[in-house]
């Protein structure tokens, strides 16, 4: 029993005690993270997506996005000292209207509109400290990315519509890609062992100034329509879509040490 009680002491001297060997969070001695971040801000958006898909003297149609709300997976490295690069994959989805009702002049309800945004959106984001300590530290942040929209416009007719519009219920599918660049100020803490939360709030720019047609249509806008075509209001004018705002963002980091 002695000899037993000799050779565990030797053990735990040797590795020592699980407190002792508890990794020490340090921003300085950390390189790399995996990190998952919500986002959201009001919306620009209001109701470009379905504006100008009818004439308005015909259909009156009262809804309109609030808020942009989107998630992003993506891994960070610090590139240098007080300097971390980020690289993202972050998808949105706006839904200015759901079975929203468009009315005649005369209080008839002639069909329904759904209507969904969804933004696909890879970004690059540089981190630049204006202050660093072990636990916690404060940025500055601004990137660029490539953002590609998908629109969807489901309008379903009333038998009312169908008569006073000449028209059958369709789906109008869209797409489109542009730049986008941000900029913002953000700050991050030490959470527990290896994990850190983050809170940034900032402005993104990203503008569509026009969209193709995925799909042939015969629209109350454009009539019969083929598959690559822009999409156009009933005057004839191009429609985009303004994906822009301010945003705040909450994210929890988990870093990584590879040795």
């Amino acid at each position: 029993m002695g000899k037993i009680a000799f050779v565990f002491c030797l053990l735990t001297g040797a590795l020592g005690s699980p407190k002792a060997l508890a990794r020490v969070f340090d921003f300085k001695e950390e390189s790399f993270a995996v990190y998952f971040r919500g986002t959201g801000g009001p919306s620009l958006l209001k109701d470009q997506s379905f504006r100008g898909a009818f004439d308005p003297s015909d259909v009156t149609l009262s809804s309109k996005a609030q808020y942009n709300l989107g998630g992003e997976l993506g891994v960070l490295w610090a590139l240098f000292p007080q300097t971390q690069l980020r690289l993202g994959f972050e998808a949105l989805q706006v839904k200015p209207a759901r079975e929203a009702p468009g009315i005649s002049g005369g209080g008839q309800t002639l069909l329904t509109l759904d209507s969904e945004v969804l933004l696909f959106h890879p970004n690059a984001v540089l981190e630049v400290n204006l202050i660093e300590e072990s636990q916690w530290r404060a940025f500055l942040l601004g990137g660029s990315g490539w953002g590609m929209v998908h629109l969807t416009n489901d309008f379903a007719l009333t038998s009312a519509g169908e008569v006073a519009l000449g028209k059958d219920s369709f789906i109008e599918k869209s797409l489109a890609s542009a730049w986008s660049w941000q900029a913002g100020l953000g700050g991050e803490w030490h959470f527990t062992d290896t994990s850190t939360v983050q809170l940034e709030a900032g402005y993104r720019s990203l503008l569509f100034s026009s969209l193709k047609l995925k799909s042939a249509v015969d629209s109350l806008a454009q009539g019969p329509t083929a598959a690559g075509e822009t999409l156009l209001s009933f005057d004839g004018e191009t429609r985009g879509l303004n994906l822009s705002g301010l945003y705040i963002s909450f994210s929890f980091r988990f870093y990584i040490k590879f040795i």
